[in-house]
């Protein structure tokens, strides 16, 4: 795995190559998890940034984690994300996520990059569907599976009770409207950012949790299976395929 590191202040760069280091380690055992499930087209490297390097010079994101031309690019410093979570949260009633992101790890940390890594699976890569309604599922898998394969079982169920309080609290604000609609939320700042990811990743966790086991291999079947059918939305599959209740639906943002 080729690694590279760019920074707009060099006083940052120890800082960056030192928390990139120790991301990589976490790739590398996550690499090994993630190929029992899947194949993984790997991407050319990663780039570690400051963030400043991510959001501005290679990007205008928001969020300084994304894959481009078949690049891993990354801010791995700590602040850096805490800053992001707690801005993006800083007017919440929810002490449970305050404590969270204020405690942040690099482990967390550690499941963005894994993000960026899972959507390098092959079924994602050579599925040519430029159908932005289904993104969501990929964007959701991609939060379930770093988190279901790095950590222990109480961070996973603390992580996802969390980010549904916080998606009930901020669904006033943002509203209720289908998962097809994925990103309709991105308007400015890091909550709006965040929340359909919220949204996506709730909605697969639970998916997986409750109708599939626990068990990963078969969320990607599904994924497989929707790509054979004739519909042209994975929701209206996975509504079909696990019998899915109108209200269910509904609360997982499918209709």
């Amino acid at each position: 795995m080729k690694v590279a590191y760019s920074v707009t202040d060099p006083a940052n760069l120890k800082s960056v190559v030192l928390h990139g280091n120790q991301l990589s380690e976490f790739m590398e055992k996550f690499k090994a998890k993630i190929s029992e499930i899947g194949k993984v087209n790997e991407p050319k490297g990663i780039i570690y940034h400051d963030f400043e390097s991510a959001a501005s010079v290679y990007s205008d994101t928001p969020l300084p984690a994304y894959t481009s031309r078949e690049l891993i690019h990354i801010c791995p410093e700590l602040g850096v994300w805490k800053r992001i979570y707690l801005e993006a949260i800083h007017n919440s009633n929810c002490k449970g996520a305050q404590r969270y992101f204020k405690e942040l790890n690099l482990a967390d940390i550690a499941t963005i990059i894994a993000h960026e890594w899972t959507h390098h699976l092959e079924m994602f890569n050579n599925f040519e569907d430029h159908n932005d309604s289904n993104m969501w599922f990929e964007e959701g898998t991609c939060f379930y599976l770093p988190r279901k394969l790095l950590m222990d079982k109480d961070q996973f169920a603390n992580i996802h009770t969390i980010e549904k309080n916080l998606i009930d609290e901020y669904s006033p604000a943002f509203g209720e409207y289908s998962l097809k609609k994925f990103g309709e939320s991105d308007k400015g700042g890091f909550s709006g950012a965040l929340f359909d990811y919220w949204r996506a990743s709730f909605a697969i966790t639970f998916i997986t949790e409750h109708y599939l086991s626990g068990d990963p291999v078969e969320l990607l079947k599904i994924y497989e299976e929707w790509k054979k059918s004739s519909l042209d939305y994975i929701d209206d599959f996975i509504i079909q395929t696990l019998h899915l209740s109108t209200e269910q639906a509904k609360k997982l943002w499918l209709t």
